[in-house]
């Protein structure tokens, strides 16, 4: 099978980093001995492995499009979450056939749809800034909304690569402002420890 979405081939890219999982030293491996129990925690091994490793150098667009298959195949309204795990070159050769069913539009909007829907929920333990607290010197943010924003600014680039003219302000607009807020912030890592937010 050749591993591309629409006009897009990444194909040498993924047999790469396949044979990277199979032969190096992946992260997370306790997700894909779970797999055999719980089959989304294979795709959730998977996704963690999309990004600079050690003695790896992938390169940004085609890890982009390989996270972009693999998030919009991460629902667990799919049949294959119910279906027994049956490892990650059939996971992966499935998540591209759903992804071209779907067309490059339309993995970019479900990417932007999950990210404003996650953005709208809560986090864990939020709670009201602490007393003295000011714009100037706004809390620093959990370890959740970290990974919130770096999570909400992955799926927007790799939803604006896949379709240059979709509007990520119009498919938020009617997020809640959380989603909105998140969408114009970054986190600037200053020294271990430290973040300042920038608008």
């Amino acid at each position: 099978m050749l591993y591309i979405l629409g006009d897009l081939d990444i194909n040498n890219f993924v047999h790469a980093w396949l044979r990277h999982l199979a032969t190096g030293t992946p992260e997370a491996a306790d997700l894909l001995h779970a797999a055999s129990v719980d089959p989304f925690c294979g795709g959730l091994f998977l996704l963690r492995n999309i990004g600079p490793q050690k003695r790896t150098s992938f390169a940004a667009t085609e890890q982009l499009i390989l996270y972009a298959v693999l998030t919009v195949y991460q629902d667990p309204t799919l049949p294959w979450t119910q279906q027994p795990w049956q490892g990650t070159h059939h996971h992966v050769q499935h998540a591209f056939a759903h992804a071209n069913t779907l067309g490059r539009a339309g993995v970019a909007a479900a990417l932007l749809t999950r990210t404003a829907e996650r953005s709208s929920r809560p986090s864990p333990g939020s709670r009201p800034p602490p007393p003295g607290s000011s714009v100037d010197d706004p809390p620093r943010p959990t370890a959740f909304e970290q990974e919130t924003v770096s999570t909400f600014d992955r799926d927007v680039d790799a939803a604006t690569l896949l379709d240059p003219t979709i509007s990520v302000d119009s498919a938020l607009k009617d997020q809640s402002p959380r989603a909105e807020d998140l969408s114009r912030r970054s986190i600037i890592h200053v020294a271990p420890g430290t973040h300042v937010w920038r608008e």
